[in-house]
C-alpha cells in the first residue's frame, strides 16, 4: 500500500478535517495520483434517524527529492483541432548542484486507448539552461493535431538523473496532459461558466 492516513486532532467540526498522510518509501518522484482516503460520517437525518455516509477523497500531490521541476505535469491545456501545442518544464537540483539528465523518452498514449486524440508529436527536446543561478534542463514537448481531432492528450515523459558525485541514475517521469476540442465544444462544457 502506498498511502496511509490518520486523523489528527479533535473530531471534525463544520466539515473541517485534518489528516496526516504517510507515503511508502517506494512512491516514485513526480506527480502522485494514487490513493483514496475513505471517511465515514455519522449523524441524524431530518427525521431524527441515525445515518452513516462514507465519502471517498482522492489524494494528489507531488513527491520530490533534491531534483525539482518547475511543474510536475506537461500540461498542454486546450489545443484546437488542426493547431499546434507545446509545453516546457525546467528540471533542476534544489541546491544548484550540477547533474546529468539522460535517457529522455516520450511515450504518448495511442488513439487505440479510449478518449485519446490523434496527435503528431515533434521529437522531444532537451536544452541546458540556468534559472535563478541554478543550472538545469528544459524539456520541451510539442506537436500538432489533425483538423478533425478531439479527445485527450496523454502519455509520459521518462528520463534519468545523476547528481554530480553520485553513481546512481534515478528514473523519473512527468505525465503529459491536455485536451483537444473546438472553441464551441469548450463553451458547452459544464465548467466553462456563463456564455459571453
Amino acid at each position: 500500500n502506498t498511502l496511509g492516513a490518520e486523523m489528527v486532532g479533535p473530531a471534525p467540526q463544520q466539515g473541517a478535517l485534518k489528516l496526516k498522510l504517510r507515503l511508502a518509501p517506494n512512491v516514485p518522484w513526480g506527480s502522485f495520483r494514487g490513493g483514496v482516503v475513505m471517511i465515514s460520517t455519522r449523524g441524524k437525518n431530518e427525521g431524527g434517524a441515525d445515518i452513516t455516509k462514507t465519502l471517498p477523497f482522492r489524494v494528489t500531490g507531488v513527491v520530490v527529492d533534491e531534483i525539482r521541476a518547475s511543474e510536475y505535469l506537461l500540461q498542454m491545456g486546450t489545443a484546437r483541432p488542426g493547431n499546434s501545442f507545446t509545453k516546457s518544464v525546467f528540471v533542476y537540483q534544489e541546491a544548484g548542484k550540477p547533474f546529468e539528465l539522460v535517457d529522455l523518452l516520450h511515450e504518448p498514449m495511442g488513439v487505440q486507448q479510449k478518449g485519446i486524440a490523434p496527435a503528431e508529436y515533434q521529437p522531444i527536446t532537451l536544452t541546458k539552461e540556468t534559472r535563478d543561478g541554478k543550472p538545469g534542463y528544459v524539456i520541451t514537448l510539442g506537436g500538432t493535431t489533425p483538423r478533425d481531432a478531439q479527445g485527450f492528450l496523454g502519455g509520459t515523459v521518462r528520463f534519468k538523473t545523476r547528481v554530480e558525485g553520485s553513481t546512481d541514475l534515478v528514473a523519473r517521469e512527468l505525465p503529459v496532459g491536455g485536451r483537444v476540442m473546438t472553441e464551441e465544444q469548450e463553451k458547452r462544457l459544464p465548467t466553462a461558466g456563463p456564455r459571453r
